[in-house]
């Protein structure tokens, strides 16, 4: 129903909206049930890391408490039925679902897991293996995938660590006239927990910056990318290469500390040199 109030003398009228809900109303859309399904489909299977980097992926990082867990698609309501789930050939996990109501998908929890080694292993998701849930279609209950456990790491990731000009819409550039700022940014990739890092560029004396960052829990795993960034007006012409750094001060193993420098190289020009934005190249 739509009740209208008035407003202020001259005004438009307030309208306020009132959705009601009412079961004897079998198309209302709010009280009935919902409708009941008729086929529930394997859509993935891989793991979720609960701890950072906090992703769901076939590669696993050492420590982060990953889960092995399958997704379906399952729309309506329907009687309790199995999914299986197996890792190189062997039951893993049977478990009894429904379907999601008025939702769409079903989560399936296989419990921690973790390899030993860093090999990829089969797995497999099996939908309804007992035929207890009638379906349309019998053909989309099995999904097969790999996944692994990979050693974490953290490093500079170059594609976001970069020069932007201010004075150009913030696009990316390697050459800044005299006395312009520009917007130095810095992202790090991180796979794996790490409770503290700094991220840190210099060059010479004319720049130096750091911030300290941490990677421990998931409300603060930034989707596994931590970014910074510093305003900075070079002193003068000239060319600078700026050395991007990640250093881990809480003492987590880093697989990989080949990718922890990058070096970016600025060029400032004299005042009244056109500086035209391009790519900054890397070392």
């Amino acid at each position: 129903m739509t009740r209208v109030r008035s407003g202020l003398k001259g005004c438009a009228p307030i309208v306020l909206l009132t959705i009601g809900c009412s079961p004897l109303v079998g198309d209302s859309g709010c009280g009935s049930p919902p409708p009941r399904a008729t086929d529930a489909v394997a859509t993935a299977i891989g793991i979720q890391s609960l701890a950072p980097p906090c992703t769901f992926s076939s590669d696993g990082v050492r420590g982060s408490d990953g889960h092995l867990i399958a997704h379906l698609d399952c729309p309506g309501e329907s009687d309790p039925f199995l999914v299986a789930i197996k890792v190189d050939g062997k039951l893993r996990s049977l478990v009894e679902v429904k379907c999601a109501g008025y939702g769409t998908q079903v989560a399936v929890d296989a419990g921690a897991w973790e390899a030993a080694d860093t090999l990829w292993h089969s797995a497999e998701l099996v939908v309804d293996p007992l035929n207890l849930f009638p379906e349309s279609n019998e053909a989309n209950n099995r999904l097969a995938g790999q996944v692994r456990t990979i050693a974490p790491s953290i490093g500079v990731f170059p594609l976001a660590t970069r020069f932007l000009d201010p004075g150009a819409g913030y696009g990316e550039t390697s050459q800044i006239e005299e006395g312009k700022p520009v917007l130095v940014v810095m992202t790090a990739l991180v796979q794996g927990r790490y409770r503290s890092f700094e991220l840190s560029a210099k060059s010479g004396t004319a720049l130096d910056v750091a911030v300290t960052k941490s990677f421990d829990e998931c409300a603060a795993a930034s989707g596994g990318a931590p970014q910074v960034s510093w305003d900075w007006t070079p002193p003068g012409p000239g060319l600078y290469l700026v050395e991007f750094r990640v250093t881990v001060s809480s003492g987590e193993v880093d697989s990989n500390p080949g990718d922890n420098l990058l070096t970016r190289e600025l060029r400032v020009v004299p005042q009244g040199t056109a500086a035209h934005a391009r790519p900054a190249s890397a070392r």
